[in-house]
């Protein structure tokens, strides 16, 4: 037998054993297979298949990234990109996530939900001009979905860009029925907001409609609740 001929054999023996319910000897098959032929496009596929599937993320990503070296589809790369990128979300690489994320975008894969994602990344890092662009992007998608506008509010608040922000809370309370808990959000940040503009009457009018909605005494003061509920926007503007 050929080189070729054994991998050939190997993958066979390791679909074999695999649709039998044989998984350790399927799977010892399918490395041997790879080890013969460390290009084995199939196999890596399989391999990646089961890696992700069983939540063997860090494993996955080694096959994951492999396919995409090998690969000349431009959709399967796509796929094997979105996957890599969840993989490395379970990993904490979180910035070998957001390439995966670009790359997506850049290529014409740039779903609603991946603007999203690479926002609430971009917001994490602090680059909050990048993640107000991706929830712009996400929100002129999706204009139905409010928890976008919510995002870009609070990055605008952590951008500084209070009147900006202000107009998205407005939008929201406006513009969207929504549930009680997403109300008291849309509230909170609109008042730390009109806090930081000096407008504390305003600011304290929400965060009372806040506490009127989960029923519990109303504060007399904005600062007075400010100290007690984010006093670290007393000292900085760095997302706690």
């Amino acid at each position: 037998m050929d080189e070729k001929r054994d991998v050939k054999f190997y993958f066979e023996r390791s679909e074999e054993r695999l649709k039998n319910g044989q998984i350790g000897g399927g799977l010892a098959d399918l490395d041997y297979a790879i080890r013969l032929d460390p290009n084995f496009l199939e196999g890596y596929r399989r391999r990646a298949e089961f890696r992700y599937d069983g939540k063997e993320y860090q494993l996955a990503i080694e096959d994951l990234t492999k396919i995409i070296e090998l690969s000349d589809d431009i959709d399967e790369i796509a796929d094997c990109r979105k996957k890599r990128a969840i993989c490395y979300e379970h990993v904490g690489l979180y910035w070998e996530l957001v390439k995966d994320l670009d790359w997506l975008i850049e290529n014409g894969f740039g779903t609603v939900t991946r603007y999203d994602w690479r926002g609430l990344h971009k917001f994490r890092a602090g680059d909050f001009e990048a993640a107000i662009r991706d929830f712009s992007e996400a929100y002129k998608m999706s204009p139905d979905i409010s928890t976008y506008l919510l995002q870009r509010g609070y990055s605008y608040y952590y951008a500084h860009r209070y009147e900006e922000a202000i107009q998205d809370f407005n939008t929201i309370l406006e513009s969207y029925e929504s549930h009680p808990l997403f109300l008291r959000a849309v509230y909170i940040w609109r008042g730390r907001t009109y806090f930081k503009m000096g407008e504390h009457d305003k600011a304290l009018k929400d965060f009372n409609e806040e506490l009127r909605l989960i029923g519990n005494e109303p504060f007399s003061s904005a600062l007075a609740y400010m100290q007690q509920h984010h006093p670290q926007d007393l000292v900085d503007d760095k997302p706690s």
